[in-house]
């Protein structure tokens, strides 16, 4: 077993902030590097404290099994950080937003997109390819994934989904142009908006 790292003396990096509903997050330097530390949240008022007390652990545990699995996934350490009298176990986790680069919560970014139907919490699949289109070109645009993903949002049902994979099939772009399968989705899509009219 390897020991655990105390974090309490190392450099706290101002001006980082990092969002997130579970626990405290700060940003310290270790070993030249930066790092994100998250604090267990409080398991008051909780309906059950060990869920929330051990997520530092169970999310360590998690990043570690996918990484040795060959899925990429945060590189992070276990630790401790000492505030006042208590020593709380701590999950630091490499910040790789250096460089310039900057990572948004989604909630932020859904919150963009001024024509949704659905605040930053929307988190269905056609509400997620939406936020992603409306981002511009500081999120890569790539036709075949957002093809894929408006099909499986199309049947699902969703409408956006649906008027998007028309769209690919009648202007043939990534896909053949197929006039079949472009009034189909047409018609899916005219039908499905009807049906939400009467609500």
């Amino acid at each position: 077993m390897t020991k655990r790292i105390d974090f309490t003396n190392c450099k706290q990096i101002p001006g980082r902030a990092y969002s997130g509903a579970n626990g405290k997050k700060i940003s310290v330097e270790y070993d030249g590097k930066r790092y994100m530390l998250k604090f267990p949240p409080s398991g008051a008022k909780k309906p059950t404290a060990l869920s929330y007390i051990n997520s530092c652990v169970s999310e360590h545990i998690a990043s570690s099994i996918f990484n040795i699995l060959g899925v990429m996934a945060q590189e992070t350490m276990l630790g401790t950080f000492d505030i006042g009298d208590k020593t709380k176990v701590v999950c630091a986790c490499l910040d790789f937003t250096a460089g310039g680069k900057i990572l948004y919560d989604y909630c932020s970014i859904k919150n963009t997109v001024l024509d949704s139907d659905s605040s930053g919490a929307g988190t269905e699949l056609d509400d997620v390819i939406e936020t992603i289109e409306n981002q511009g070109d500081s999120v890569e645009q790539n036709k075949e994934k957002a093809f894929f993903w408006h099909m499986e949002s199309a049947k699902r049902g969703s409408i956006y989904g649906m008027k998007s994979v028309y769209d690919f099939y009648s202007s043939g772009e990534v896909v053949a142009k197929d006039r079949k399968l472009a009034s189909y989705w047409y018609e899916k899509y005219q039908k499905a908006k009807q049906e939400e009219g009467k609500t």
